[in-house]
């Protein structure tokens, strides 16, 4: 085959002016411009990075502004959440102790805010107001609703346990043999070990329960007014809840009492109370001595 000695007319003269594929020339344009920034100014990269250093700053304060504002709402929402509980538990601006009062006295098995000197009972499974104790004989819990109601009856009790042991006593026949009193007595005997322990017992309990009544006290409390949250600075002769013996009693046996709530046909709602602070809320050298009958200007019984 021979060469042909002339080209076609419309072949191009120029061997490069031929336009090359597509793919062709698409990375022919990627290596100038790669090759163009291999050889850009070394000041115009300096800049480069200028730049991208004030961005990255920005971005962080950006991101520290919408963080610290993030915060600052956080913080109105809480202290908005905490004006709510507030004004559900009847805080208005409350005090230091009723905050530690809220805190201490929530019940989380019954679920509820225990008023102050009131305690959950393990045995009821549930809050018992000024609770005393738990009474096993009768069991019950003892608290501010039948409070009256039990001093009663231990009064019953000491009274039927001392006609008892009067009787016992009445009926020792006297011998001046050992052997002889022993026979003669052996019945009296078993009945006196049994129902002198039991008459100096309910009799002990009634004269404790009676000076709570007195003094406006609760079992639980008694020789405790330093681990209790809303005693403080409160000594066993202080007495922080009591009104007089006038109206400690009509409370505990009319005024607190379910029994006459239940006669009179009304309800029954626990008394409230506030935390005492014996330095501020109680004067031991008071001059009314009828009020303060265990510690008073004149004298005092501890």
């Amino acid at each position: 085959m021979t060469k042909p000695s002339t080209l076609p007319e419309n072949f191009p003269q120029n061997v490069s002016a031929i336009p090359p594929p597509r793919e062709l020339k698409d990375s022919i344009n990627d290596n100038n411009n790669n090759s163009t920034r291999r050889i850009r100014n070394p000041l115009d990269a300096d800049e480069v990075r200028l730049e991208e250093k004030r961005r990255e700053e920005d971005e962080n304060y950006d991101l520290e502004g919408n963080m610290d504002s993030d915060d600052e709402e956080s913080e109105e929402d809480s202290d908005q959440d905490s004006d709510e509980e507030r004004e559900l538990l009847g805080d208005e601006g409350g005090s230091d102790d009723e905050e530690k009062a809220v805190g201490h006295n929530y019940c989380r098995v019954c679920m509820i805010q225990q008023p102050i000197r009131s305690l959950h009972c393990q045995y009821c499974k549930r809050c018992v107001a000024s609770y005393d104790h738990h009474c096993h004989i009768l069991n019950t819990c003892i608290g501010e609703r039948n409070h009256g109601a039990f001093w009663w009856f231990l009064l019953a009790v000491t009274i039927g346990t001392g006609v008892l042991s009067s009787c016992i006593w009445s009926g020792f026949r006297v011998s001046l043999v050992p052997s002889e009193w022993f026979s003669t007595n052996g019945w009296h005997i078993f009945l006196a070990c049994f129902y002198y322990p039991l008459f100096l017992t309910m009799a002990g309990l009634w004269a404790f329960h009676t000076w709570l009544a007195l003094t406006g006290g609760i079992g639980s409390e008694f020789m405790r007014e330093n681990r209790l949250y809303y005693l403080r600075n409160v000594r066993i002769c202080d007495l922080p809840y009591s009104r007089g013996c006038a109206n400690n009693v009509t409370t505990m046996c009319c005024t607190a009492s379910g029994i006459w709530h239940w006669i009179l046909e009304k309800d029954w709602t626990p008394t409230l109370f506030a935390p005492v602070d014996g330095a501020v809320d109680i004067d031991r050298d008071s001059e009314n001595w009828a009020d303060n009958v265990w510690e008073n200007k004149y004298y005092s019984c501890c």
